[in-house]
């Protein structure tokens, strides 16, 4: 990972400037993909759009917000915890323009909710402990996966019966994930990319997602490799 100088983002309420990471090069060493289609890089960091301002604790969504290049490093992401994510939600949601828009900030949502109570980030070892989530979490999390459902159920192509499958196990609706992934099947057996999976991936993919969802396990997981599965 080399870093190239900071980027500075103006907050749009006072004004404050945000120095934040901005990479020449990174790489995928050591990436771990999970099972709700994020990927922790170390060598990678990701800086999130959704930025919370230090001076007024606002929100602000980084690509509507010019920016220039300081003179100095820094290696800021602007991490933000479920409770923080779900609250920049309620603020800037009347922001977002398209679905698309709206899609990624659910995911966030999602991603924040997995970051802060399950998964380890880019700054945190393996073994660091986490808070469990609470049924009030839960509550919280579930209408940005409803929302994302709703917008993708007439979809059943490529990954996204499994994305669909793995938001109903997250929220502990079991049933719905093992019907989905038991009727899942992939066109084309011949192992050629779909959307740039490789179908026999997908399957791998989707059996560990029905192992998980049979032994009603809401939490996110690290995706096993193939090759170390003994698929």
């Amino acid at each position: 990972m080399l870093p190239a100088n900071e980027r500075l983002v103006t907050c749009p309420h006072c004004g404050q400037k945000k120095a934040l990471l901005e990479l020449a090069s990174g790489n995928t060493i050591d990436a771990i993909h999970y099972s709700d289609a994020r990927t922790v890089a170390p060598m990678m960091p990701r800086v999130l759009p959704v930025q919370r301002c230090p001076e007024c604790g606002k929100y602000y969504l980084t690509w509507n917000q010019p920016y220039e290049e300081g003179e100095d490093y820094s290696f800021e992401r602007g991490e933000l915890f479920f409770a923080e994510m779900n609250e920049a939600y309620e603020q800037l949601k009347d922001q977002l323009t398209n679905d698309q828009e709206r899609h990624n900030f659910h995911i966030y949502v999602l991603w924040a909710f997995n970051d802060t109570f399950f998964r380890p980030t880019e700054d945190e070892s393996d073994d660091v402990e986490k808070p469990a989530p609470t049924e009030a979490d839960y509550a919280a999390l579930q209408p940005h996966i409803e929302a994302l459902l709703e917008m993708h159920k007439d979809e059943n192509s490529g990954q996204m019966p499994l994305l669909r499958a793995e938001w109903h196990r997250e929220i502990g609706q079991f049933e719905q994930c093992i019907a989905l992934l038991e009727n899942f099947t992939v066109a084309n057996e011949s192992k050629e990319d779909i959307e740039g999976v490789d179908n026999g991936f997908l399957k791998h993919v989707a059996s560990q997602i029905l192992e998980h969802a049979r032994a009603k396990d809401p939490k996110v997981f690290a995706i096993v490799p193939p090759e170390r599965s003994g698929c």
